[in-house]
């Protein structure tokens, strides 16, 4: 029997969150906050920041990952403590499919 054109194989994995945190998490009213997340494999990404607003996640920013690093800087607005969480969207690297990842809240 022949067989003509088959599909590549690929193989299918999980990024891996190395770094998913806020450096200021009980920031006060008007200081500098820094997200930062790192993943592997190394991709550039573009991945949600988001804050729980007391009824839902909203998206409050991209966070662009350049080699699976990124970060973004911000102004804290919201009085009393805000709970974020990164989602990581899945993708194509080195033939590869990467799943895509939500991490855990954090304070």
């Amino acid at each position: 029997m022949f067989v003509s054109g088959s599909a590549a194989a690929t193989s299918t994995t999980r990024y891996a969150v190395r770094t998913a945190r806020i450096d200021y998490p009980q920031a006060t009213y008007g200081r500098k906050v820094t997200a930062l997340l790192t993943v592997a494999p190394g991709t550039n990404v573009r991945a949600t920041l988001q804050r729980w607003n007391g009824t839902a996640w909203a998206n409050a920013k991209w966070i662009y990952t350049q080699n699976g690093s990124g970060s973004y800087s911000f102004t804290a607005a919201p009085r009393g403590v805000s709970a974020f969480r990164y989602v990581v969207p899945g993708g194509y690297f080195a033939g590869r499919y990467i799943t895509g990842v939500t991490t855990q809240p954090s304070e």
